[in-house]
């Protein structure tokens, strides 16, 4: 029996088609002699069908027999594809004749055709007309875009604001929506949203989208504004249920992390890019979406997939992040090529942040061969967005020795411009251009002046700067308490040269006790921080028994930590201690045992003082415009030694330091106002001279 079902159900499918067929082919004959209305519906059949092509040539035939609607349909296929080859020529010529024979749609599209591709704003002005009295009222749109825009004529908003009116009298939600918008410019923001409420009663998604933006500003209005985005977004706007969701994902009254996910996922499908780009980052993190601890969707891959629909959407930030991604390679394999590749793109998609990272890779020579000038060329485009860390950046790049001849000028005022942006580092970089003299004359008291304005921005190795300062005496009276105030204040904030520094300060005695302990535990700290000469310096300590117990293994740990971080004194060390283990053999005296006489005997006296002069301060980076921070990120091979240093190796104020130059009252009067902010990170030493 169920054989026989299948049968006759097969029987009436085939019939189905055959009377189809018979169908068109009667209306092909007709269309054939000359019936416009005959090869409309010999079009459709085909179009029903799935032959576009097909019936796009009946469709042709009709609108030459004087068919409107023919013409109309004719048009559309030639001009978007529609499965056939786009031919806008052919496409005009059809819409222009249903144009003429009265049909407002093919005027409308004719007009697009004419502004869009073609390039002639006149010939769209008067089908775009045409169409709005033929009660098109989208073309009423299109032509009130004209006289807002002043396309054809003068900019004439009264005009523009008449068509959107008879649009939207005329039950055209996108009219009133544009109606809407106008009077919000003017601040006639009551009877804005009455026409924006108007167009989502007219269902237009975009003005239900907002509607929930106003709603959401209002006291208790969420529950309204949940109501507009949930319309919008059923209405086909991604924007809507990108809206709902960050209720559902941030709210607290409000949270649901399933609803969320829902509507960013339908927003994603809507093509809104940061929906997507949402849903890329809480399948990298992983969400706890089950209100019980469970994570899911932790997949990286399904992470990527999004946020390259969102790249791909004009998201700049995914394709930044997909360029970190790849460059990181701490989820996926790591590929400088795609990394550079991503970050072009979000630079050329507009995210200065994407400008700068290509910068650097140009700089550095991640995957390419280092290349100055293309870096000048991102961290300039970087720049002119008024990103702080690309002029710093550049100005580091001219600061440097292929550029500080012929670019000091250029640096100086791009490092102003990264300081006016409250870029610490840009500050710091003022600093430095007078510290060292770059383009114009030696100034320590202005570039201790920067380093302060740069430290009161959160800048640890700016801060470093000043405790150096005092603790020399140079271009301010030496002060061992500001001294420690300013690096404590340097290692609070992440920056290991500050521990370091703080470290020595208690190991030397300066302004306080010696302190071994605190001695170790802050150069501990600093070479944790990868700073090089922390580690070097704990390398003696331990070889030499100072303040802790010998203990030559430790040494060793420590020399190679700091050798891996680029101290050459650290490699040597290493090795020696190597090399006199292995001539001691099986004798198990140990390292002391193949110390000469006077080396055994400093071991056993040192203090304070040998300290000192054998350990040397931390130096301090700003290679090619690089902060400390920076230099973390590296990783193995940051050396901190290159770039600049301060005026003194060692914090040693026996050493000579150099005299101050001015006051600096006449150009720095109003920095430290105008850089002035009330923060949340340890308090600036107050320093009494």
């Amino acid at each position: 029996m169920a054989e026989l079902n299948t049968v006759i159900q097969n029987i009436f499918r085939m019939t189905v088609v055959t009377v189809s067929f018979m169908l068109s082919g009667c209306d092909g004959i007709v269309c054939s002699l000359g019936g416009g209305d005959s090869c409309l519906s010999a079009g459709g059949e085909y179009d029903r069908m799935g032959n576009p092509g097909r019936a796009a040539k009946y469709y042709e035939s009709g609108c030459g027999s004087g068919n409107a609607e023919a013409c109309y349909l004719a048009g559309i296929y030639w001009s978007d594809g529609g499965n056939v080859h786009a031919d806008y020529s052919l496409a005009a010529d059809l819409l222009q004749k249903g144009c003429k024979t009265g049909h407002g749609g093919s005027c409308r599209i004719y007009g697009e055709i004419m502004r869009d591709r073609f390039g002639d704003h006149l010939k769209a002005a008067g089908a775009f007309d045409r169409a709005c009295r033929l009660r098109d009222y989208d073309g009423c749109n299109d032509l009130g875009g004209f006289f807002r825009n002043g396309f054809v004529t003068a900019p004439d908003d009264a005009t523009a604001m008449n068509v959107y009116d008879l649009g939207c009298r005329n039950g055209n939600g996108a009219s009133c929506f544009l109606l809407a918008g106008m009077h919000e410019e003017r601040d006639m923001s009551e009877l804005a949203f009455s026409f924006y409420d108007k167009s989502c009663t007219l269902n237009y998604g975009e003005g239900c989208n907002r509607m929930g933006s106003a709603e959401i500003q209002k006291e208790n209005g969420t529950p309204g504004a949940m109501y507009f985005f949930r319309k919008s977004c059923e209405l086909g706007v991604g924007e809507g249920c990108f809206n709902l969701a960050e209720i559902y994902y941030g709210s607290t009254e409000y949270r649901d992390f399933a609803e969320a996910l829902v509507n960013y996922t339908r927003a994603c499908r809507l093509k809104h890019g940061h929906s997507c780009h949402m849903l890329g980052d809480i399948s990298l993190r992983g969400e706890d979406f089950s209100g019980a601890g469970e994570k899911f969707l932790h997949n990286p891959e399904i992470a990527r997939t999004y946020l390259e629909q969102a790249c791909d959407l004009g998201d700049a930030d995914a394709c930044s992040d997909l360029g970190g991604i790849h460059y990181e390679g701490a989820v996926i394999r790591k590929n400088p090529e795609e990394a550079r590749r991503f970050f072009w793109r979000s630079c050329t998609s507009g995210s200065s942040y994407g400008c700068v990272r290509i910068g650097d890779i140009y700089r550095d020579g991640i995957g390419v061969n280092a290349d100055e000038p293309n870096a000048v060329r991102y961290y300039g485009m970087a720049c002119d967005m008024d990103n702080g860390t690309g002029c710093h950046n550049l100005a580091r790049v001219y600061m440097g020795e292929n550029y500080a001849d012929r670019k000091a000028e250029d640096a100086y005022r791009l490092a102003q411009k990264s300081c006016s942006l409250d870029y610490a580092p840009g500050c710091r970089a003022v600093g430095d251009i007078f510290d060292k003299g770059i383009g114009r004359g030696l100034d320590v008291v202005l570039a201790d002046k920067y380093y302060d304005v740069a430290c009161n921005m959160r800048d640890g190795t700016a801060c470093f700067y000043l405790g150096v300062a005092y603790y020399i005496g140079r271009g301010v009276p030496q002060n061992f308490d500001g001294a420690r105030a300013y690096v404590a204040l340097a290692c609070e904030l992440g920056e290991a040269q500050g521990c370091t520094g703080l470290g020595l300060i208690y190991l030397n005695g300066r302004g306080v006790d010696t302190d071994y302990g605190q001695a170790i535990k802050y150069i501990s700290m600093g070479c944790s921080l990868r700073d090089r000469d922390a580690c070097n310096n704990l390398g003696v300590m331990y070889e030499r028994g100072n303040g802790v117990e010998q203990d030559i293994e430790r040494a060793k740990e420590f020399y190679r930590s700091g050798c891996d971080f680029g101290s050459v004194e650290s490699c040597f060390a290493f090795d020696d201690l190597n090399s006199r283990e292995q001539a001691v053999g099986e004798d198990g005296d140990g390292v002391q045992k193949h110390l000469s006489g006077a080396d055994a005997e400093k071991t056993q006296t040192a203090g304070p003082e040998t300290h000192e002069k054998k350990i040397p301060a931390p130096e301090v980076l700003t290679s090619k415009g690089q902060n400390y921070a920076d230099v973390k990120k590296a990783g193995k091979g940051g050396k901190s030694g290159k770039g600049r240093k301060v005026a003194v190796k060692s914090l040693n104020p026996s050493e000579e330091q150099p005299a101050a130059v001015s006051d600096g009252s006449a150009e720095t009067a109003s920095i430290q106002e105008k850089h002035k902010k009330d923060t949340d990170y340890p308090t600036k030493p107050e320093v009494s001279h």
